[in-house]
């Protein structure tokens, strides 16, 4: 029981980082974008996202600490069902538009495209 604790509070830190502290403009993948790129990003939004991802994991890890009846009937089957939606979210956000500020038409596929015909 002690370790459903220490897990909901380690994803209550780690939802923490994400959003009220921006821990996303820190990440090394954001980092290594170019300035243009960060700004077309609404990295406030996107924080968000992540952050209410771990809070919700948060939220199972201690209704688990709290009540046995959750912990033995339906833990794992809501842990389950937040990996799903966890990589559907995921799958989302790299296929969308929708953290750009300047929506893009066709996507990733549209982008080279068109810097293989700025090549030619």
């Amino acid at each position: 029981m002690l370790c459903f604790y220490f897990f909901g509070a380690l994803t209550v830190v780690v939802a923490l980082y994400f959003y009220p502290f921006g821990g996303i403009k820190r990440l090394k993948g954001i980092k290594n974008l170019s300035e243009e790129e960060r700004n077309n990003i609404q990295l406030n939004a996107l924080s968000l996202n992540v952050a209410a991802v771990f809070a919700f994991l948060a939220a199972i890890f201690i209704f688990a600490a709290n009540s046995a009846f959750f912990r033995d009937n339906i833990f794992k089957w809501l842990l389950a069902a937040w990996f799903v939606f966890s990589i559907s979210d995921t799958i989302f956000i790299s296929r969308s538009q929708f953290y750009f500020k300047n929506k893009r038409k066709g996507g990733v596929k549209d982008e080279k495209e068109r810097t293989k015909q700025s090549s030619h």
